[in-house]
């Protein structure tokens, strides 16, 4: 009963961030990963993650982009980890067209939590995001994400929804806070590997004529221990 009322209740979310698509222009995007992992010891462990993501109802390139990250186990359930991303990003509709390199830092701090067959995880994330090519003024950002995953018994495709937060701090005038409702799951191909797939929906909050964004993610982890 209670994997029956997570479905429904991740379904109820979709549709309702959803129900205004019919009047927004909206988007479609498709983001491939490759992501690998490296356990240095107990406390340590290195994350590197290639992406590509398409976007223009996949007739464009928007960006590509290098992460490493380090991430530190504070103890069983808290966790840190600050990133570097080096970014490409593609400006196919501006009056100067082409790519741009971009570096953003960012560090996140996870609590992780355990309900019976429920996993429960906060992020807060900080974000500083900084133009290496262009003169622009960096971006600082806040991020909260609140993520559930629900171990169905002798299933593999176990459910995972997500919410994201995003709160800009010092973008230049007409910036909007938005969020992200992601519904998820993962199959498991061997001991150390595994793909992972998703659907994403992305709304400015209080931007009425802003344009929707649906995601579809496919993403290849790989264990290296």
């Amino acid at each position: 009963m209670l994997k029956i009322r997570t479905l429904a209740f991740g379904l109820v979310l979709l549709i309702t961030a959803n129900q205004n698509i019919s009047a927004q222009d909206t988007d479609n995007e498709l983001w491939t990963s490759v992501e690998l992992a490296y356990k240095l010891n107990k406390t340590f462990d290195l994350e590197f993650r290639e992406m590509l993501r398409l976007s223009d109802n996949l007739g464009e390139i928007d960006q590509f982009y290098s992460q490493l990250g380090l991430g530190i186990d504070l103890s069983k359930s808290f966790e840190i980890m600050p990133a570097y991303r080096f970014t490409r990003d593609h400006d196919y509709k501006g009056k100067i067209q082409g790519y741009e390199s971009v570096g953003r830092f960012q560090i996140d701090l996870r609590y992780k939590q355990k309900i019976n067959r429920l996993n429960i995880t906060y992020r807060l994330r900080y974000q500083n995001k900084n133009y290496l090519t262009e003169d622009k003024q960096s971006e600082d950002a806040l991020r909260f994400k609140l993520k559930t995953r629900y171990n169905i018994r002798n299933w593999k495709l176990d459910p995972i929804l997500s919410y994201e937060y995003f709160s800009e701090i010092n973008k230049e005038i007409d910036s909007y806070n938005r969020y992200r409702i992601t519904l998820s799951t993962r199959y498991k191909l061997t001991g150390s590997s595994r793909l992972v797939f998703a659907y994403s929906y992305e709304q400015d909050l209080g931007n009425p004529i802003s344009s929707a964004v649906n995601s579809f993610r496919i993403k290849y982890a790989f264990d290296l221990n």
